[in-house]
């Protein structure tokens, strides 16, 4: 228990640390490491590794808990968030976002010095800006502005991580790259709109302008799946190099999440998902996924052929 009475299992609240999120936040981490490296030892250089911190840093202090900081008010208007509630409330959970955040960029630009790429400190710092657009109000709250907070939550969670990683070990992306970096972006982006259904009846009463409250639950899933297919096709471009069987294992657990989100847009009388139902059931087959898409470049680093 801390002075202020909060205790560990609080702070880890704020940041929504459970082992689903602990497994992405190291993906997030590492990802464009894995598929810039040419060699396996480059993985654990200086470099990689102090831009998987950076990376874990800004998602952890920018991703979750600066949203649990925003999110207080609206939160408390959802009776199944009252831990969570409780928990920001005991903790000085604005401190913690911004220490994390700003020990991430710093460390996203000690990987440019380094080794000399602009691409981490660039990537990092858009990161940060990110995140806080996305939540601040004196930065416009893009949470609240529709699908635009969505592309904009999903590119700090997608492509700008890869690109910190991957600058750590390259100055330049090649074309499949960006692709899958872009993929990445679109997928994110389409979960994080879809994840505002659940929230619908509290965030309305609480003001809040998400995506389900601008548009409807049907709409905003609708949008969201688009998404999620132009995210998937961009991955899978990006993926093809590596073959198409690991292009479509990698793509399996994320092709059953956009059925899931898909599924009350076919089947009458299918309901929208609770927020239990997403956070217990569809994050780890997210996670899942992002495991998968990871192990894509390993493997073939261990030598197994391209099928």
């Amino acid at each position: 228990m801390s002075r202020y009475g909060a205790s560990w299992r609080d702070i880890a609240a704020v940041h929504r640390l459970d082992l689903s999120v602990a497994i992405l936040a190291i993906c997030y981490g590492w990802r464009g490491a894995c598929y810039a490296v040419t060699e396996p030892t480059q993985l654990v250089s200086a470099a990689a590794l102090l831009a998987a911190i950076a990376n874990v840093l800004l998602f952890l202090g920018g991703g979750l808990a600066l949203n649990t900081a925003a999110d207080v008010n609206t939160d408390a208007q959802h009776a199944g968030k009252a831990t969570l509630v409780g928990a920001a409330e005991r903790t000085h959970v604005s401190h913690w976002s911004a220490t994390e955040i700003v020990v991430g960029v710093a460390a996203a630009i000690a990987v440019t010095a380094l080794t000399g790429h602009a691409l981490p400190a660039i990537a990092g710092t858009v990161t940060a800006l990110s995140y806080a657009a996305y939540n601040l109000d004196m930065l416009g709250r893009l949470k609240h502005k529709g699908f635009v907070g969505a592309l904009v939550y999903g590119a700090a969670t997608g492509g700008l991580p890869f690109l910190v990683s991957a600058g750590a070990v390259v100055s330049r992306l090649p074309g499949w790259a960006w692709w899958l970096a872009i993929g990445l972006t679109t997928i994110s982006a389409g979960r994080t709109a879809w994840w505002s259904v659940p929230d619908l009846l509290g965030d309305r009463k609480a003001g809040a302008y998400t995506p389900s409250v601008r548009h409807g639950a049907y709409r905003t899933t609708a949008v969201a799946c688009l998404f999620m297919a132009v995210g998937l096709a961009a991955a899978a471009a990006g993926l093809w190099r590596f073959g198409p069987i690991q292009t479509t294992l990698a793509m399996a657990a994320h092709l059953v999440v956009f059925a899931i989100a898909a599924n009350p847009l076919l089947r009458r009388g299918a309901k929208f998902p609770s927020w239990r139902t997403i956070t217990m059931r569809i994050l780890p087959l997210i996670t899942l996924g992002e495991v998968l898409v990871l192990a894509v470049p390993l493997v073939t680093l261990l030598g197994v052929p391209r099928i």
